[in-house]
């Protein structure tokens, strides 16, 4: 695909959240390690939630055996968007990709059950919570027996906390999709993932120009990284409305979830995973790179079904 002025809408002009207060914490990122935190009285901290139920807590869902059957739906993260050049690279998906060393869902399945799984990507890049219901629609119609959900960073990526998706309207379409496929799947596994933590993403490319101009050039989340470089009062307030929709989302998901036998929430795995810069495409800093992708499968993994 020929590289283009514009990446594609997405998490771009959105894969937010509740306003976080008391200690001032650190920030590391996965794979590196920092010495020391910077505890400006401009950067406000970003302590991760607390995962509200651990493995041994969750529910066993009322099916067995191993899938032969999954798809994944959601936005451009997990259609793989900017993971191996410009455009959807659905191969190097976290969920369902079949990319040599990615390790993701479908091939952590097909090698623990010794058999070929079917694997739909059904994700579309661009996509918000309320085209969610027509992605399980045709989950449904694929009779897939493993589904991957992880959406709504478009819905909190807008450049003001009044073009954010209502809290209420999300929790409202989340749950009619998820119902759905609870109804016309009721012997599949359904995985309910985190939206990720975009604040954190500020954090680790804010200081990095080449990064802050990246952003600015395509005009990217502007919710989050609008400014990127500027700590005043208004970006501060910006972002952490931001974060706080997303907390908010992810929050909306876990009720969701636990009112199906058969669904599991991450519990903030995702949310709470601290990303690097080696693991964002170089083309926005944004969207994951295969190592991200491979990063997020391991992080979802662990959270889910087969840890």
């Amino acid at each position: 695909m020929q590289r283009s002025s514009q990446v594609p809408r997405d998490v771009s002009r959105p894969a937010g959240v509740r306003r976080p207060g008391g200690l001032r914490v650190c920030v590391g990122v996965l794979l590196a390690v920092t010495a020391g935190c910077s505890g400006r009285a401009d950067d406000p901290p970003a302590t991760p939630p607390r995962a509200e139920a651990t493995q041994s807590e969750r529910a066993e869902p009322t099916v067995s055996g191993t899938p032969r059957s999954a798809a994944a739906l959601g936005d451009s993260i997990t259609k793989a968007l900017l993971a191996c050049g410009f455009g959807d690279c659905p191969q190097s998906s976290w969920s369902t990709g079949s990319a040599r060393g990615l390790d993701s869902h479908s091939q952590r399945i097909s090698r623990a059950g010794g058999h070929a799984v079917q694997a739909h990507n059904l994700a579309v890049s661009g996509a918000t919570v309320s085209d969610l219901a027509d992605q399980a629609r045709a989950a449904i119609s694929r009779d897939v027996e493993y589904v991957t959900v992880l959406i709504g960073t478009n819905n909190a990526c807008a450049p003001t906390e009044d073009d954010m998706t209502p809290v209420a309207q999300y929790a409202a379409a989340y749950d009619r999709a998820l119902t759905m496929l609870a109804r016309g799947l009721p012997r599949a596994r359904i995985l309910a993932v985190s939206i990720p933590d975009l604040q954190q993403l500020w954090r680790i490319g804010k200081d990095r120009a080449e990064v802050r101009a990246t952003w600015d050039r395509f005009s990217l989340c502007q919710s989050m990284l609008g400014d990127p470089a500027s700590t005043g009062t208004a970006a501060t307030s910006r972002r952490l409305q931001g974060r706080e929709r997303i907390l908010a989302y992810n929050r909306a998901m876990a009720a969701s979830c636990a009112r199906h036998p058969n669904c599991r929430w991450d519990g903030f795995a995702v949310f709470n995973q601290r990303f690097s810069l080696e693991m964002l495409s170089p083309a926005d800093y944004f969207h994951p790179s295969v190592a991200g992708q491979r990063a997020l499968a391991e992080v979802a993994w662990k959270a889910g079904y087969w840890p």
